[in-house]
C-alpha cells in the first residue's frame, strides 16, 4: 500500500507554534508566515550556511511528523560554526510507515541536496539541533555545483525561494547590476536570483 499522504491541518496548535518560532514571535495565536527579505532572515537567523544534506530520519515529534536532516557545513555566513561541521534541521513534515504529513509552503529537503540554510538554534539550546527561521522561505536552492570554502565563487547563483521570499516585479533592474549593496540590494532579491558572493556580503551587513 503507498503511504498516505496528509496535510497536516489536525496539529493546528502544534504547526503555530512552529511558526512562531520560524518567526521569532511570541504569541503563536496570532502568527502567520509572511513574507520576509534576505535581510530580515539574515538578521533573524542564529546561522547561515551552504549546507549539503548527508541524512535525514523522520520521527514523531507530538502530533506531528517531523524530519531530522543531517547537514554537513560547506560555507559560513554567520555563526559560530565551521566548514565541515555537522549539524541536524528539523523540518516539519515526513513519512513514516504508510503515514505521511506535509505542510503548505515548507521546503521539502533530500538527501544530496546542496542550498542556502538559514536556521535557528532549539529552543532547548539541544546541541547541534537548528530549526527553520522562516517556515517556508529559509532555504534558497543553488542554480550551479556547490561552493566550497575555499572557491565561494561568484559564478554560483542563489534562487529565491519558492514561497515567502520578497522578490523583485518582473523586468525590475536586480541587485547584481549595483556596484555596492544598496537599499534596493536590501529590499528584495531578483527572481532570477544573485551571485552568491553578494549574498554572503549581504548577510554578514544585516543587523
Amino acid at each position: 500500500m503507498k503511504p498516505r499522504v496528509r496535510t497536516a491541518f489536525r496539529s493546528v496548535v502544534s504547526l503555530l507554534a512552529c511558526a512562531a518560532l520560524a518567526l521569532g514571535t511570541p504569541d503563536a495565536s496570532a502568527t502567520t508566515v509572511v513574507p520576509v527579505t534576505v535581510e530580515q532572515l539574515a538578521a533573524r537567523a542564529d546561522v547561515v550556511v551552504v549546507a549539503t544534506v548527508r541524512s535525514t530520519r523522520a520521527l514523531w515529534e507530538g502530533r506531528i511528523i517531523v524530519t531530522d536532516c543531517e547537514l554537513e557545513v560547506r560555507v559560513v555566513m554567520k555563526g559560530a560554526i565551521a566548514p565541515g561541521q555537522t549539524v541536524t534541521l528539523r523540518v516539519p513534515g515526513g513519512v513514516l510507515g504508510e503515514i505521511g504529513q506535509s505542510i503548505p509552503g515548507v521546503p521539502r529537503v533530500d538527501r544530496g541536496d546542496t542550498f542556502v540554510a538559514f536556521i535557528t538554534r532549539a529552543e532547548d539550546r539541544a546541541p547541534g539541533r537548528y530549526y527553520l527561521t522562516h517556515l517556508t522561505a529559509s532555504i534558497l536552492p543553488l542554480s550551479s555545483p556547490a561552493p566550497t570554502s575555499a572557491t565561494p565563487s561568484g559564478a554560483i547563483v542563489v534562487r529565491p525561494a519558492a514561497e515567502g521570499m520578497i522578490v523583485e516585479p518582473t523586468g525590475s533592474p536586480g541587485p547584481r547590476r549595483a556596484p555596492t549593496l544598496t537599499a534596493a540590494a536590501r529590499t528584495a532579491m531578483a527572481r532570477s536570483g544573485m551571485p552568491l558572493e553578494q549574498l554572503l556580503a549581504l548577510v554578514r551587513g544585516a543587523r
